[in-house]
């Protein structure tokens, strides 16, 4: 599955085995390996109560209106039919792909979104909780970002790896603050329900356009984009001077329409971090770096406007 992903971004292959190893120890969480993907929230322990019981995901495409969970007991009943749903899984990814009609702009996409359907069930390998497709989307973002890295900076060869001092990539945050006061000055009088409903889903469009945006300025593809919600984006980008004009670009014409559209009520705030491979791989402390900036920013509402 994740060859066919590959196939559709050119990649070398000592690259996206290296990134395999950064991307590998973003999003494995510890633990031993299991038969079937864990759900995180099994693992949620309130104040007072006892940890509840392991819930597993059935093997089996993503689809609405099915039973998704497993209790242990069910698991290990299961666990023997593994090799069976497996090979279904694939059968039918095969079948779905192959019926795939679409020209090579749009086949990166759909690709991702066959691997989303068949692989979000699958435990990714050396970890629990983190599903195959989440694991390849963020190896094929390192590899991404390093590829581009080595290609604009004239780096780029057969042997070519970065060392792990070597500033490759740059993480970047937008929060957009102000939303709830926007939303909720709607709240009153006759036809407030009606104005609530279109004001929630033109600034839940806000975050998603404009990081679509973004990446299209960048020439980078939706693997990149980390996370998108909650009025807050993070988008791993290669460190480059031709990327870095880009954002800065693609972020004077969002705060110039964001001011225009909602007349402050909504406020963006932007920040950026360079990071070498060893810093990427501590992620929690590559986000509170970007974190202490986007805060720092927001201090400065719509300062490019004055």
């Amino acid at each position: 599955i994740s060859k066919n992903v590959l196939d559709a971004f050119p990649m070398k292959q000592k690259l996206y085995v290296y990134s395999n190893r950064i991307a590998g120890v973003i999003d494995r969480t510890a633990g031993e390996k299991t038969e079937f993907l864990s759900s995180i929230f099994a693992e949620v322990q309130l104040p007072g109560k006892s940890p509840g019981a392991p819930a597993y995901f059935r093997i089996m495409p993503l689809e609405g209106n099915q039973k998704l969970y497993l209790s242990p007991d069910q698991a290990a009943q299961e666990a023997d039919m593994k090799k069976a749903h497996g090979e279904k899984l694939l059968t039918d990814w095969q079948k779905t792909r192959g019926k795939l009609r679409i020209d090579n702009g749009s086949l990166y996409t759909y690709l991702l979104g066959l691997l989303l359907r068949y692989g979000w069930c699958l435990p990714a390998s050396g970890g629990r909780g983190i599903s195959l497709y989440d694991q390849v989307k963020a190896n094929i973002a390192v590899a991404v970002s390093l590829f581009r890295y080595g290609t604009e900076t004239g780096k780029a060869d057969e042997d070519y790896i970065p060392n792990d001092n070597e500033k490759c990539f740059s993480l970047f945050g937008a929060d957009f603050a102000g939303i709830q006061n926007y939303l909720f000055t709607a709240a009153r009088g006759k036809g407030a329900a009606k104005r609530l409903r279109a004001r929630s889903f033109s600034v839940s469009m806000i975050t998603e356009v404009f990081a679509l945006r973004l990446l299209k300025a960048c020439c980078l593809p939706i693997t990149n984009l980390l996370l998108s919600s909650g009025g807050k984006i993070y988008i791993l980008l290669p460190n480059t001077g031709k990327v870095k004009e880009q954002v800065r670009k693609t972020v004077k014409e969002e705060e110039d329409w964001i001011f225009k559209t909602y007349g402050g009520y909504i406020t963006l705030s932007t920040g950026m971090v360079d990071l070498t491979p060893q810093e990427l791989m501590d992620f929690t402390g590559a986000i509170y770096q970007l974190e202490r900036l986007l805060q720092l920013n927001k201090l400065r509402p719509h300062c490019s406007q004055l």
